[in-house]
């Protein structure tokens, strides 16, 4: 105003009272109420943001909690989604397993096959062949001991066992005994001539004494092998049959060709192999 405010034409007098100062303070004090209500307002409106805000976080921390439910749900059915992955990826490997088996197993059912058919065929000529072998251990025993004897082969995993018939047995035991070790050496004989098995067609029985065998027997088994030599005629006798006796064998056949050596204990010259063995 000392400046010349245009607006004012007098300037303020210290000590003199401003004429609008009433309106001044009239006119603050209705700024004041507007700006009172306006913070009235502004307050009530900040309550009800806070309200709101209060209600956001809620509904915000209960949509967290949904999620985390879920999240955690869908973590478990990763972890169980994973866990099946790993278990079709085994499953796979033991499908692939399971043929490569199936297929070794073909081929081992198949060579089981062709294994079971050998051994049939096996059996089928072991059993022909026992029944050969039979036959001509049961012929030997009536040969030697008459028609109502006879007997059969039997065969397990190690041996071969002759069986003679009751009628073999009621000759007597020393005498039943030496038919059918003589009556099966003899069969394996002539089943070897007849071409049956590996037998190297040499036979030699030690001194068979008249005690330990009937007369009739010991001359019926010095037949039994000539009529076997006489089978082949003129060609070649494919066995060599060795009896040392003490017993004169029959007419027939006590000279040569049949009776070869005459044997003494005297000294080594007259025994068999020229010397005495020690068993």
């Amino acid at each position: 105003m000392r400046r010349g405010c245009p607006g004012k034409s007098d300037e303020s007098v210290a000590g003199t009272r401003d004429p609008r100062h009433q309106q001044r303070i009239d006119e603050t004090n209705e700024l004041i109420a507007v700006l009172t209500s306006q913070v009235t307002t502004c307050d009530q409106e900040l309550v009800k943001c806070q309200t709101e805000a209060r209600r956001a976080d809620a509904r915000r921390q209960a949509e967290r909690d949904r999620l985390d439910t879920q999240v955690s749900g869908v973590r478990e059915q990763i972890g169980r989604f994973s866990l099946l992955l790993e278990r079709a990826d085994r499953i796979g490997q033991l499908w692939d397993n399971l043929g490569r088996l199936e297929n070794q197993l073909e081929a081992k059912a198949k060579a089981i096959e062709a294994s079971s058919r050998k051994q049939e065929k096996a059996r089928e000529e072991v059993g022909k062949s026992l029944g050969v072998l039979s036959r001509h251990f049961d012929g030997t025993l009536k040969d030697l001991l008459g028609e109502d004897a006879g007997g059969q082969i039997e065969i397990d995993a190690r041996f071969l066992h002759p069986r003679p018939n009751a009628n073999v047995a009621a000759t007597g035991a020393a005498l039943g005994t030496s038919a059918t070790v003589l009556g099966f050496d003899v069969a394996c004989l002539i089943a070897s001539i007849c071409g049956l098995g590996g037998h190297p067609r040499l036979v030699l029985h030690d001194s068979p004494r008249e005690a330990d065998m009937e007369e009739a027997m010991y001359h019926r088994l010095f037949d039994l092998i000539a009529r076997l030599e006489a089978l082949f005629a003129k060609r070649s006798v494919s066995f060599q049959y060795i009896v040392t006796t003490t017993t004169p064998p029959p007419k027939s056949i006590s000279e040569e060709p049949y009776v070869r050596l005459t044997l003494h204990a005297r000294n080594d010259e007259g025994l068999l192999l020229r010397r005495k063995l020690v068993v």
